[in-house]
């Protein structure tokens, strides 16, 4: 898609990596706001895609970034009930 823009405007784009500390860093509504207005070459996607849906890209794409850039604990599954914690059983006796 960024090969097609790029060809239609005939410059070449250089899309912004989701895994710097600095894109990392932005608020959920920044994300939502660029797919809302655009951004520099980016357009705007307002009229093709509802609110909700930008919602849910906004959700994916802080998932991709959890998926790549795990905190140690998360990725390892501490047992401490946060996301990648393993479950426990609850028929299991106490020590």
């Amino acid at each position: 898609m960024v090969s097609t823009r790029s060809a239609e405007i005939g410059m070449p784009i250089n899309a912004a990596s989701f895994h710097t500390d600095v894109v990392r860093g932005r608020p959920n509504g920044h994300i939502f706001n660029t797919i809302t207005n655009g951004i520099r070459t980016m357009p705007a996607y307002s009229a093709q895609i509802p609110a909700e849906d930008r919602w849910a890209i906004v959700a994916y794409v802080r998932a991709l970034e959890l998926s790549q850039n795990a905190p140690a604990n998360v990725a390892a599954g501490d047992g401490k009930g946060e996301p990648g914690a393993q479950a426990s059983s609850s028929s299991a006796a106490p020590r």
